[in-house]
Formats: structure tokens, sequence, C-alpha cells
């Protein structure tokens, strides 16, 4: 018995026979849904979630072609004398999935005519002076054991890092540069690391090299694999407290909470934050000293609190713009 595709994307997860006429049906209805949302599970090693049909659409034309090729369908039997011949079923369908092939090589081309569009946008120079990370590892060489824990600490680290800049100027390449040169630095204490341990002395034999590096290999393909995985490293070595998705009604609308109470705990609770407000809160005082043509009464908020508009609505959120006519 074939087994069952079924779309995740409507509300009675309806059924099909084959994973093709999933995608025609995923195509047709839901191509354009604002919220578009489905996770691959074809097999064990995709889990990815996708946002977009076309990216949808993009990865399963390079990793599972060979499903929306298949064109044995299971065709429910019947006796009634109006049947039509299985060949006939079977060529309507092969001729269907021949355009369908088509659509799907064209719709490459337009996706890589797209990406080249988008880089030529992005080509542009950023002189934003982006951070070295040589600092950031040489403070932790003293207090911490290089060990396999080490690399997979680093390498979110800078997927992280490299996912706020988003851009790759010529600053960026230069920190990424930066940083794989202390990786290799890095990966070499391992092996020292290992050598020490062996019973041969400082000699490490060139297979538990070759196994080490695989080793290495497998983490970082697992932490990039997807977005939960990536997130969960993130949450064991950095403290990243994700937004909580909320389901709003039968429509499949989310909203998300973010906790700003463990979040500014988070802030405060970091090296030299609570010092840095004091400086600055300092500074102000300093300056308004100086400054004595400073509009007080907005800035330290006695305009606010003698608001009518408080009088009536307490918990409103009262936002005040002024100029000082320079």
């Amino acid at each position: 018995m074939s087994p069952l595709y079924s779309c995740s994307l409507c509300q009675n997860h309806q059924s099909f026979p084959a994973f093709v006429i999933l995608y025609k049906h995923i195509r047709s209805i839901h191509r354009n849904d604002m919220l578009f949302n489905i996770r691959c599970t074809l097999n064990i090693t995709c889990g990815s979630v996708y946002t977009t049909f076309e990216s949808y659409r993009s990865h399963l034309s390079r990793y599972h072609r060979d499903l929306l090729n298949d064109c044995n369908l299971s065709i429910l039997s019947t006796t009634s004398d109006n049947e039509q011949p299985s060949s006939l079923l079977l060529s309507d369908t092969a001729i269907s999935q021949d355009e369908e092939n088509e659509h799907i090589d064209e719709q490459e081309i337009d996706d890589e005519d797209e990406l080249e569009m988008f880089q030529d946008t992005r080509s542009s120079e950023n002189n934003t002076d982006w951070p070295l990370f040589t600092g950031l590892i040489n403070e932790e060489d003293n207090v911490e054991e290089f060990t396999i824990n080490s690399f997979a600490k680093h390498y979110p680290r800078f997927l992280l890092d490299l996912r706020e800049g988003l851009l790759l100027p010529q600053s960026i390449i230069k920190s990424i540069a930066s940083y794989f040169t202390k990786m290799i630095s890095t990966l070499f204490k391992i092996i020292q690391n290992q050598a020490a341990q062996s019973l041969t002395g400082l000699l490490i034999t060139l297979e538990d090299i070759m196994k080490l590096i695989s080793q290495i290999q497998a983490l970082m393909s697992d932490i990039a694999k997807n977005e939960h995985q990536f997130l969960k490293r993130c949450e064991d070595y950095f403290g990243y407290v994700a937004p909580i998705k909320i389901k709003l009604n039968d429509q499949d609308h989310y909203g998300y909470y973010i906790p700003m109470k463990q979040s500014i705990k988070n802030i405060l609770t970091k090296p030299d934050v609570i010092n840095y407000l004091v400086d600055n809160c300092n500074d102000n005082i300093t300056q308004a000293k100086n400054d004595p043509d400073l509009m007080l009464t907005y800035r330290d908020g006695t305009a606010a609190q003698d608001n009518p508009s408080l009088k009536i609505h307490p918990n409103s959120f009262l936002i005040q713009f002024y100029t000082d006519g320079i």
C-alpha cells in the first residue's frame, strides 16, 4: 500500500495518494498564503521549515526531484463500464508531469536570475568597522580547555555574528578570515591535547587526526543543519531566549511573546552593563548642569505627569515630540 501524503497547510490535513499530487495542491491552493509555513519531512536528513512557496519548491527540485517525477500514481479500480484504460490515465499523468517539470526548470532559471539581481544590489561597499574575533578567543584561552566542545561553542558564535551583519562587504570578509585563522589555531591545540593523552607520548596517528577532523565536520554540519539546531546551540552557549509562539485564532494566526522581563534581566546581568548605565546617568547630570537651555520639564517627565489625558486614561502611553528651534 502506497504511503499517504498529508497537507500540513490545510486545517483538515487533507491526504493525497502521491507526493506529486500534494505538491500540485500546495502550488495551486497555498502558494500565495500569507502564513505559508511548511516543514519538509520526506526523509530523516530534512527537517527545515520554509516560509515561502518558492523556497520550498527550490528545495524539492534539488533534493526530491524523484518524487516530483513519480508518475506511478495510485489508481482506484472501478467496475464501471465507462472506466478508462489505465494506460490512458497514465499517459495523461505523464503529459501533465512533463509540463510540471518544464515549469520547475523555468522557475529554477528565474530563481538564479533573481539571485544575481539581489547580489548586484548588495555589491556596494559597506564601511562598517566589523570587529575581529581574535580577541574573543584569546580571552578564553586561559580559562577553557580546548576540546570538541570548544569548537562547538565558537562556530555558532561565528554564525550568530554573521547573521547580525547579513551583508558581506570587505570588512566582514576580513573578519571571517581572522576568525578561521584563529579556528585553525584552536584545531592545532585540540590535536596537541589529544596527543598529550596518547599512550605513545606526544605522537598521534594519522588515523586519529582524520577521526578528529571527521568529528569537527559532522559538528559543523549539525550546527548549521536548520534553524532549530542553530538556535538550540545559541540557547546552550549564550542564553538566547526564543519568542514564545501563541496561537491567536482558528485561522492559524500567531503572535509572538517576547519575555521582556527576562531579556532585561539578561542584559543587566552582563558584565559592566550596570557600570555603563551609571556612567551614562552621571554624564547626563553633568551635561544638564552645564547647559541651562535644556528643557528640564520634558526631560524629567514632569510635563507628562501633568498632561490632562492621563487623568482620563491613566494607563495610556504618551509620546511627546518637540524641537529646540534650531
